[in-house]
């Protein structure tokens, strides 16, 4: 496999070692090209969620801090491909422009998270320091997570299994589950290392 596409497969098994470990199931991960690939949730926050998630504040409504969680989650998923590419590739094989919508994906559930915890509200990608602090403190939990040597290992693995996948090939995600099962990872046992929302 080339260093390129071994890049692509590093981020998208990164993508789907933290969306298990964080209990989020996927329905499969995919490799495009050597510069693309997916991994598709099974569940996402959806509009109607996030309807419901305006008008009810998580402090007082368990439906409205589950939706809270998830979003949570959903930011420790977009910070890993980026984060492990980094750590375990060489910069040359990155492709920067690939990593913009991991990142304004957690911007946006940064905005959202903070509609509930602080008196402004700011429209994403508005410098905002809570919004700020908390991406950062996420980005610190996550680099956390992936420098353990189980989580390093299955994400190693499971990358080279995807290299050598053929493009638009996809790897489903109960394959996945039984793959990470059988190196010794739980699904959702790093949900609780995230930071809480204060």
């Amino acid at each position: 496999m080339n260093e390129i596409r071994y890049s692509t497969a590093i981020h998208e098994a990164a993508h789907a070692v933290v969306s298990y470990v964080v209990g989020r199931r996927i329905m499969h991960v995919a490799l495009f090209n050597d510069h693309d690939g997916e991994v598709m949730p099974e569940c996402s926050v959806y509009d109607t969620c996030m309807n419901y998630y305006q008008e009810h504040n998580p402090a007082e409504d368990p439906h409205s801090r589950q939706i809270q969680d998830n979003l949570r989650c959903d930011m420790a998923i977009a910070m890993s491909g980026e984060i492990a590419q980094r750590d375990l590739c060489e910069d040359s094989s990155i492709n920067e422009s690939e990593l913009q919508q991991d990142r304004e994906r957690a911007k946006c559930r940064a905005a959202h998270i903070h509609r509930w915890t602080n008196v402004c509200w700011t429209q994403w990608g508005a410098n905002c320091p809570f919004c700020e602090n908390y991406i950062e403190s996420m980005r610190l939990k996550v680099k956390q997570i992936l420098v353990e040597p189980l989580i390093r290992d299955s994400i190693k693995e499971l990358a080279d299994d995807l290299g050598d996948l053929g493009d638009f090939e996809r790897r489903a995600g109960c394959k996945i589950e039984k793959f990470l099962e059988a190196k010794g990872l739980n699904p959702g046992t790093r949900v609780g290392a995230l930071p809480p929302v204060t």
